[in-house]
């Protein structure tokens, strides 16, 4: 879909209607956000009760592992063994996580009682830090997810529940991409993208700093200051950090060239699914 590419919360540049304002619910009343959420064991006793043993730091936790670390996110790449329970850990920071893969758990928080709760492959949820909790995972396969520390402050998160499909240009006899907005803050804005074979996201003119998450086993083609990096086969949970585009960029003996947009095309045989994390605002 050249030309075209995420918004935050306006009609597409192409000048495709906007359609029907969208319905978020605020952070305050998400169920499944609340209480969740993407801390699992590798390496723990199956079963452990929540009240055992001492709180550690999510960096301590041996289900989490570091990934990615930016000025605004840590990112960490969680597995949950088959029917593992992980340490009691705290969240100091809110944050986002996708699930890869269909999710069936017990978040046991030391400040409440223990809630099941099943969560469909690729979704996206938030949750605020200040709180300890162990989770399990009751089903016989890993779990898979992707933990996002936010580590500048959010307000006014709210999860979109109606009128969130962003308009999307593309030229004619190509796919489009479907776009849904997610999860909105005065900060940033969490989208998932649908990229039928063939299709192209396309960020904004004026991208600031994002984070995108690849959902589903998927054949990509990355376009932007970063593709040198890219390799075509991504499998869920792979990230790609895409810097903001600041408009210029030096090159050798004071030339300039005109910074590249960010773009990922899908260039294999079925459909693939991303999630993408835009800043609204660069600030540095």
């Amino acid at each position: 879909m050249p030309g075209s590419g995420v918004r935050r919360d306006t009609a597409r540049s192409s000048g495709a209607p906007r359609g029907p304002s969208p319905t978020f619910l605020p952070a305050s009343r998400l169920n499944v956000a609340s209480v969740v959420l993407a801390c699992f064991s590798t390496g723990l006793a199956a079963q452990g009760p929540a009240s055992t043993g001492g709180i550690v730091p999510l960096t301590s936790e041996p289900s989490h592992h570091l990934a990615l670390t930016t000025d605004y996110v840590r990112v960490f790449d969680v597995t949950a063994a088959p029917h593992a329970t992980t340490l009691i850990h705290r969240h100091d920071h809110d944050y986002l996580f996708v699930t890869l893969g269909d999710a069936d758990i017990t978040s046991a928080r030391t400040d409440a009682p223990p809630r099941q709760l099943v969560i469909p492959d690729g979704a996206i949820e938030y949750a605020a830090g200040g709180f300890a909790h162990s989770v399990a995972n009751n089903l016989d396969r890993p779990f898979h997810n992707i933990t996002i520390e936010l580590l500048r402050p959010s307000s006014h998160v709210a999860t979109c529940t109606d009128g969130c499909g962003l308009p999307e240009a593309c030229a004619a006899g190509t796919s489009c991409a479907t776009v849904t907005r997610s999860i909105t803050s005065d900060e940033w804005v969490a989208y998932t993208i649908g990229l039928p074979p063939g299709a192209t996201w396309v960020a904004d003119s004026d991208w600031t700093p994002g984070l995108v998450v690849v959902v589903s086993e998927s054949d990509l083609k990355l376009r932007g200051e970063y593709e040198s990096t890219a390799a075509s086969h991504r499998s869920p949970g792979n990230l790609i950090w895409l810097p903001a585009r600041h408009g210029r960029r030096a090159l050798a003996g004071g030339a300039f060239m005109q910074a590249i947009t960010p773009a990922i095309t899908n260039i294999g045989t079925r459909e693939a699914k991303i999630v993408v994390i835009e800043w609204r605002k660069a600030r540095g």
